[in-house]
């Protein structure tokens, strides 16, 4: 599912923020980017510290996902790490 389709079910099950967290993604982002759960749409949408929201209100929407804050907190280590590793390979790409 894409991002836009993972934050659109959400909106549908009753999650508040899903209208927030489709207007602070970027709409290329939103349709193109395919992602297996809303974990990892939410983790990957944009950026928590850049929106109207803040980083706290959007911490607190992802971690409540989880069972408890250590989980949530060693998910978005490896969700990061991974895109900070896509990134520098891309950026010593030749193409």
């Amino acid at each position: 599912m894409t991002i836009l389709e993972h934050f659109e079910k959400a909106k549908a099950d009753g999650c508040e923020w899903a209208d927030a967290a489709i207007r602070n993604t970027h709409p290329a982002i939103l349709e193109f980017n395919e992602c297996e759960n809303l974990k990892e749409a939410l983790v990957g949408a944009f950026n928590f510290n850049e929106t109207p929201e803040g980083k706290v209100f959007w911490f607190s929407i992802f971690a409540g996902m989880f069972d408890d804050l250590d989980s949530a907190l060693s998910y978005a280590r490896d969700r990061f790490s991974r895109i900070k590793l896509t990134r520098e390979a891309r950026a010593q790409s030749p193409n």
